[in-house]
Order: C-alpha cells, then structure tokens, then sequence
C-alpha cells in the first residue's frame, strides 16, 4: 500500500499545515516546533482524522491535555478570557473541527505525492494503541503560548 511517502513527510506537512491555521483560524501569532518524541501521550485528549487513498492511509491527529484542548477550543471560538468554559461536548466538536480543516490544509499540501480523501474526526480520550506495523511521528508544539502535540499514524 505503500506510495513512497513516509510518515515524516506527512509529519512535515502538518506541521506546515498548523502554522496557517494558528495564524488563520485561531488568531495566534504562529505555531512553533518544540521537538519530536516516541511515546504515544498517556492521557491525552485527541481528535483523529483520516486521509485514506488506494496507495495509502493515514491519520492526522491533535492532542492535548484537558485544559489545553479547552484553551485551542476557546482560540476557535475567538472567545474572550471572561466567557464561561465550554461544556466537554463542545470542545470535542471544536478540536473535531480543528483536525478536520488540518486534515483538509494536509491533503492539499501532499496533493503532488497522494491522492487520498477526508475521512470524518474523531474524538477521544485516553491512550491510544496501534499496531506495531504503524509508523508512528509525534511532535510537540505551541500553538501561540499552548502545548499541543501532532500526530501520524501511518499503515502501509
């Protein structure tokens, strides 16, 4: 299944890709690598999204703790420091909607090496486990002052 794209071009794309939408959608001055890491977060919230062809698939995915999801959700929002949270519910659909339009900035950008389409998010809780076989790159960064990470999960 494998096009010769691997899992660190993809992780490059997306990193690219969150530097727009800082910048565009959550209204922060930029989005800055940290490092990349090995180890899958523990208990991380996570909102996946597929981007599935006939020569590969992947998943893009952003994590963050509880707190730091809620402070992505409330940038997508553009809500001021005095507004109540968000219920629980709605910061899923918020960071849902987050890697949905990252999904969609990562297929156009790796549209001269895959043809593949969006998949719908999903949100979840928790560690994740995946096979062996899955080429794996994690990275932190800041979306302006929040530490988030990104992730590809890459199945050939």
């Amino acid at each position: 299944m494998s096009n010769g794209t691997s899992a660190s071009q993809w992780l490059d794309a997306v990193l690219e890709a969150s530097k727009e939408l800082a910048t565009t959608m959550l209204g922060m001055d930029e989005a800055t690598f940290i490092e990349e890491i090995t180890k899958l977060p523990d208990n991380e919230e996570a909102a996946y999204i597929a981007l599935v062809g006939e020569e590969t698939a992947v998943q893009v995915g952003i994590g963050a703790s509880p707190e730091n999801s809620m402070l992505v959700a409330r940038a997508l929002m553009g809500m001021e420091p005095d507004e109540p949270d968000l219920e629980e519910d709605e910061v899923a659909d918020a960071i849902s909607e987050i890697v949905n339009i990252l999904g969609g900035q990562v297929k156009n950008i790796m549209s001269d090496h895959a043809n593949v389409n969006l998949g719908l998010p999903m949100f979840m809780h928790g560690k994740l486990y995946v096979k062996e076989s899955t080429d794996i790159k994690i990275a932190k960064i800041k979306l302006g002052e929040i530490p988030i990470l990104i992730l590809v999960l890459k199945s050939d």
